[in-house]
C-alpha cells in the first residue's frame, strides 16, 4: 500500500467532524487505500481498534448487510460498547440496496 500525504492532507482536516465524508473516485483509483490510511492513521493517533467499524461490502462476510434494514441493525448493535466517538467506513456501498436510508439512521 502507497502513502498517499497529499490525499490525506485534504481530508484531514474533516477526520472526527460530525458529518458524513465520502471518496469518490472512478474505478481502482485509490478509493479503498484511501480509508484503509485513514483508519492506519486513526489508530496511530490511539483511537481504538473498537471504534472503528469497516466493512467492505464487496466481500462474502458482509453479504447479509447488503440492504438498510441489516446494515442499520448491525451497526446499532456495536454503537452502545463504544463510547465516544465511532468511526465507521463502508466500502463498496453502493451494493447495498437503500444505502442512504442506513447511513442516514445511522449517523
Amino acid at each position: 500500500m502507497f502513502d498517499r500525504p497529499l490525499y490525506y492532507e485534504n481530508i484531514k482536516p474533516f477526520i472526527g467532524k460530525p458529518f458524513i465524508k465520502v471518496i469518490t473516485g472512478i474505478r481502482r483509483c485509490g478509493k479503498s487505500t484511501m480509508m484503509l490510511l485513514i483508519q492506519r492513521e486513526l489508530i496511530k493517533q490511539g483511537v481504538d481498534l473498537r471504534h472503528i467499524i469497516s466493512i467492505n461490502f464487496e466481500s462474502l462476510q458482509y453479504e447479509h448487510l447488503r440492504s438498510s434494514r441489516p446494515l442499520y441493525e448491525y451497526v446499532r448493535e456495536l454503537m452502545p460498547s463504544i463510547k465516544g466517538m465511532a468511526y465507521v467506513f463502508f466500502d463498496e456501498i453502493q451494493l447495498v440496496e437503500d444505502w442512504e436510508d442506513a447511513v442516514n439512521s445511522i449517523m
